[in-house]
C-alpha cells in the first residue's frame, strides 16, 4: 500500500492535534492537582479542591458559590490541598461592607492542613452564618505552603487572585496566567473563560472547584463571590384549618 502526499499530510496533522490534546490535558487543573498530590513532598505546584456545605432548615446540601443564599443560611467550606499547607478565610466584603479574618480563629490557631486530606472550615462544629442584610459578599480563601499574616489581606488586592463570580455563566470568572481552574457543574452555562474549564460528567464531585497555581512557591488566593439574596429560609405556614376552627370557637 502506498500513502499519497495528502494522506501523509493528514496523518501528520492528526499526530500534531493528538500531541496538542495531550499537552492541554496535562496542563488542566485536575491533571496538575493529581500530579502534585501523588508526590506531596516534592514542590511541583500549589493546588486546592473545595466545595461549599450549606445547611438550611436542618438539611445539608453540597453547593457551589453560584447558589443563592438566604438569611440565616449556614455555610462551611470543605478544603483539600495537594500539599501540606496553611489555610485562611477572610471576609473581604460583607453585605454591610464589613471585613474580618474568619479563620484561623482565636480558639483554633493551628491552621495547618495536610496534603490529600479534606478538612472542614471554620471547623467540624462551627458554621459561617448569613445575617439579615442581603447583598453581595466575598470570601477570600488562601492556601499557602508558608504562614502569612491574614490581617494584611483585608487591604490587599493581589493580581494573582482568582475571582469566582456568583453568576451561573462562568465567562465573568477571572483566572490569572499561571493559574488554572476547573469547576464541576452539571448543566452549566459555559462561554469559555480563559484558563478555566467546566466538567459536567462527574456527579460524585458535583460543585467541586479545583484551583492550581503552577508556581509551587506562590500562595493560592481565591475570591469567592456569594449572592446573599432577599428572602427568609422558610416561609410562614398557614395555621391548619382544624386548629383555626377551634380558635374561632373559643372566641
Amino acid at each position: 500500500m502506498r500513502l499519497t502526499r495528502t494522506a501523509v499530510l493528514s496523518l501528520a496533522a492528526l499526530a500534531t492535534l493528538s500531541q496538542l490534546a495531550q499537552a492541554a490535558d496535562s496542563n488542566n487543573a485536575r491533571s496538575l492537582f493529581v500530579e502534585q498530590a501523588k508526590k506531596p513532598t516534592k514542590p511541583i505546584n500549589m493546588g486546592v479542591s473545595y466545595w461549599l456545605e450549606l445547611e438550611r432548615d436542618g438539611k445539608k446540601q453540597r453547593v457551589s458559590n453560584k447558589h443563592k443564599f438566604l438569611n440565616g443560611d449556614q455555610l462551611r467550606i470543605h478544603v483539600k490541598p495537594n500539599a501540606d499547607s496553611y489555610a485562611y478565610i477572610v471576609m473581604m466584603q460583607g453585605s454591610k461592607g464589613d471585613k474580618a479574618v474568619l479563620y484561623p480563629t482565636a480558639d483554633k490557631e493551628d491552621n495547618k492542613i495536610k496534603a490529600n486530606k479534606e478538612v472542614v472550615l471554620p471547623s467540624e462544629d462551627k458554621y459561617m452564618k448569613f445575617d439579615n442584610t442581603p447583598g453581595l459578599e466575598t470570601l477570600r480563601v488562601i492556601v499557602s505552603r508558608g504562614k502569612i499574616d491574614p490581617e494584611k489581606q483585608l487591604q490587599d488586592k493581589p493580581k494573582e487572585a482568582v475571582k469566582i463570580t456568583h453568576d451561573e455563566d462562568t465567562k465573568n470568572d477571572k483566572v490569572p496566567d499561571g493559574t488554572v481552574v476547573c469547576i464541576v457543574m452539571n448543566g452549566a452555562k459555559f462561554n469559555g473563560a480563559r484558563n478555566l474549564t467546566v466538567e459536567t460528567d462527574k456527579k460524585e464531585a458535583e460543585n467541586e472547584t479545583l484551583v492550581v497555581n503552577k508556581d509551587p512557591n506562590k500562595a493560592l488566593t481565591i475570591d469567592i463571590a456569594l449572592n446573599h439574596a432577599k428572602g427568609e429560609k422558610t416561609a410562614k405556614k398557614d395555621k391548619p384549618k382544624a386548629e383555626a376552627k377551634e380558635d374561632k370557637d373559643d372566641e
